[in-house]
């Protein structure tokens, strides 16, 4: 975990000791930010809120856009991105035109700076080239499926890692986590960069190899299939929608890479999993004391 001292740039430093888990809280929370999309959403559909109180609870969902502007992160934008895409399309049955007119205007706003944040960023890592604004996009934007390509032709390597699959469970149970040493591992036996975008299936391609990699993907289909299943036939309510949402990030952040790789990705949905459960606790009791009022 990074912090700045001293209020600039050149005092970025890690948090240890302490301090660290002092810091890990508000860590999660700020990853965690952009479920707050959900929220935003939810509410334009279902509540009667006003604007202005929607509009605070879509500024709440910006902390992963903030955090990675401060460590000029363009992947966090995208991501966002990617989730917004996503929201707006698990909700995309409710909208009616005047739910359309009133997130139309701050969403296209926001994806302007992000875009223009992140040629700008993009520009500037690859300004050696002669134009280095179309060459960097189209370079980044096909990182994925090149390395992918290269990793499915080219990738054969004796051991295996949990480590970026179940960062949790490696780091903290199995104490099996190795951090970029199994990076360093990859990249002096195959000669592929070992830290760079994969997609999902590259990065589990390289970690347990093509077999696993595509029994991973099958069980992950069929839980995909039985959560789709058990929605169609229940009452959809918010944590069901929150769940299924933490589920589909994964494919839709997957073009990118696998979302929770690290341990405090995993941290943020472990806390949003609990969140989702406080959410079902209440709304059961919510349910009881209105059939207890109807019994009355």
């Amino acid at each position: 975990m990074q912090i700045y001292k001293y209020g600039s740039i050149d005092g970025l430093i890690t948090a240890s000791g302490f301090a660290r888990y002092v810091l890990m809280p508000f860590n999660i929370i700020s990853l965690s930010s952009s479920v707050m999309l959900l929220f935003y959403f939810y509410s334009i559909c279902f509540l009667d809120n006003s604007r202005l109180f929607n509009l605070f609870i879509f500024s709440s969902s910006l902390g992963a856009i903030f955090q990675g502007i401060l460590f000029v992160d363009r992947s966090a934008a995208f991501y966002y991105i990617l989730f917004l895409f996503l929201a707006i399309l698990m909700f995309r049955p409710y909208f009616r035109k005047e739910h359309r007119q009133e997130f139309r205007l701050p969403v296209a706003l926001l994806f302007i700076v992000i875009m223009t944040y992140g040629v700008i960023v993009t520009a500037a890592r690859f300004g050696q080239q002669a134009d280095p604004g179309i060459d960097s996009a189209i370079n980044y934007l096909g990182q994925p499926l090149l390395h992918y390509s290269l990793l499915w032709e080219n990738h054969e390597i004796p051991e295996r890692s949990l480590q970026y699959i179940f960062p949790l469970l490696s780091k903290y149970l199995l104490n099996t986590s190795v951090g970029r040493e199994w990076i360093y591992y990859i990249d002096s036996l195959t000669g592929n960069k070992g830290d760079v975008f994969y997609s999902v299936v590259g990065m589990l391609i390289r970690d347990v190899g093509k077999v696993y990699a595509t029994m991973l993907t099958f069980l992950f289909l069929f839980v995909t299939m039985m959560i789709l299943k058990n929605l169609r036939r229940t009452q959809i309510t918010f944590e069901k929608l929150l769940l299924f949402f933490l589920v589909a990030v994964i494919p839709q952040a997957g073009i990118i890479s696998y979302y929770y790789n690290k341990p405090y990705k995993s941290m943020s949905l472990v806390f949003l999993v609990l969140v989702a459960f406080i959410f079902k606790i209440n709304f059961k009791e919510e349910k009881t004391r209105h059939n207890a009022k109807a019994v009355y």
